[in-house]
């Protein structure tokens, strides 16, 4: 019985003992790769000013830069490079497992990162906040099984400099997880936020993130097989010295998907836009839906035209630019069939509803036969393939007619200095406006159908047509 009894003590002090030293090294191995990660972003850099690994804990300092920002700060040179850059040396505690006492679980090691004191006092010199404690703080763990779990947060805070005054009322909070695949999920939330300049204003309510990045399959240009999703449930926009010049939005989202294509070297990205009611200074909308999307986009395009872009001068001219990314373009992209879909763009109205797709692409498997030169993009011509469908109610297609004629003649006004009454302008308006709709009929640009105006435009490698009408080209 005694020999069981030291067996078993032998092995709790082994794991009480020994194992935190070795996952210590494992952990050290994992925070140099984080480090190494975030340095390869665009716009960052990173690098570790001190890591000391100890038996049961360690604790390090992890120097982020920040390129371009120091422009928008009044630091010493200590604080930030020559090239306004600002770094922020974090500080990294950790604990190492298995057993973490912190937070009473099992796992390979929990740490805590905040801002060092000193420049988090920097920081509180250029932004206010009334609760206690580091502006930012980041708590997180790592189970047993390699899933990393952590929490974020940013206090309360306010930034003012010359005229700029942004708010954040209440805390920003966080959460995620990074698998051991390498796989992020992050979300976030703010409650409220507010920003003005001079008499602009822009006010935020209920706003919160999401993103999902796959690390494992990021290529060299910092692209991977992601979902972004950005909603607020309320945005005002507007002038304090107008206030009939407000814009409002309900029930917004933005969100974006890039998508690695399985049988091709090739991804897709779609970005989706949807909100409730609309309130404009001169239109209101009950809902809108949009979406768009670029397929068929071949990674090795995006790894030159990210290096060209790099390498040109700022003040390229637009001849250099066709010069550099020409020979890419008819390589690179071109033969994989590129495209640029408005899959959906539908805005529901108060007259009705309003709807348009839209295609662009290019018949990639043809182009192997054809001597294609940056000097000739005309060669292209009987290749690409275009089509684009729309509906509008009439009295909607009215009421944006009257909108643009009155847009123009206070533009008129204003340039000239002239002075016109309300009802001189309404009565210029009722002129102009009907001229718009029968230009557009007269032409063939738009069909009546029943109670809406629609139009189909097609052009398909060399043949165009409007509204089923065949159109001559000079080419």
């Amino acid at each position: 019985m005694k020999k069981i009894l030291l067996a078993v003590a032998a092995i709790i002090v082994a794991v009480v003992l020994i194992v935190p030293a070795v996952m210590g090294w494992q952990t050290q191995r994992h925070m140099m790769t984080l480090a190494t990660y975030i340095d390869s972003l665009p716009e960052y850099a990173a690098r570790w000013q001190s890591y000391d690994r100890g038996w049961f804990k360690s604790h390090g300092v992890l120097a982020i830069e920040l390129e371009g920002i120091g422009e928008h700060f009044e630091l010493s040179d200590e604080e930030a490079s020559a090239d306004e850059s600002i770094a922020l040396p974090l500080d990294v505690d950790l604990r190492h497992g298995p057993l973490l006492f912190s937070s009473w679980r099992l796992g390979w090691f929990a740490l805590t990162v905040e801002l060092m004191d000193k420049h988090d006092e920097i920081i509180k010199e250029y932004i206010a906040t009334q609760d206690e404690g580091p502006i930012y703080q980041l708590r997180a763990h790592m189970n047993l099984w390699g899933t990393t779990h952590f929490q974020d947060r940013i206090l309360p805070f306010i930034f003012e400099n010359n005229s700029h005054y942004f708010e954040m009322a209440s805390a920003y909070t966080g959460e995620g997880s990074i698998s051991l695949g390498g796989v992020i999920d992050y979300r976030g939330a703010a409650p409220s936020a507010h920003y003005h300049h001079e008499s602009t204003y822009a006010d935020f309510e209920a706003l919160s993130s999401s993103i999902v990045f796959d690390l494992a399959q990021m290529n060299d240009t910092g692209l991977a097989p992601s979902t972004f999703l950005l909603t607020l449930d309320r945005a005002e926009m507007g002038s304090s010295d107008a206030k009939d010049d407000v814009s409002q939005w309900r029930n917004l989202s933005v969100g974006a998907k890039t998508l690695f294509n399985a049988k091709k070297p090739t991804f897709d990205v779609v970005v989706e836009m949807s909100s409730g009611a609309i309130e404009l200074p001169d239109l209101s909308l009950l809902s809108s839906n949009f979406s768009v999307s670029y397929n068929n986009i071949s990674h090795a395009f995006l790894t030159q035209y990210t290096q060209a872009m790099n390498a040109l001068p700022e003040n390229a001219n637009p001849l250099e630019l066709q010069m550099v990314l020409g020979d890419a373009v008819i390589k690179q992209l071109l033969p994989y069939s590129p495209s640029l879909n408005i899959d959906t763009f539908d805005i529901a109205t108060k007259e009705g509803n309003m709807n348009l797709d839209f295609l662009l692409t290019v018949a990639g498997d043809e182009l192997s036969k054809l001597d294609l030169n940056p000097h000739n993009p005309m060669a292209l011509l009987p290749h690409l393939i275009a089509k684009m469908n729309g509906q509008i109610p009439k009295t909607f297609a009215n009421k944006l007619a009257r909108l643009y004629i009155r847009n123009q003649i206070e533009a008129q006004v204003s340039a000239s200095g002239q002075s016109l009454t309300e009802q001189d302008i309404v009565v210029m308006v009722d002129a102009q406006a009907p001229s718009i709709i029968e230009m557009l009929l007269m032409q063939g640009f738009i069909v009546e159908d029943g109670e809406s105006y629609k139009t189909a435009v097609s052009y398909d490698k060399g043949q165009a047509a409007l509204n089923g009408n065949a159109i001559p080209l000079p080419f």
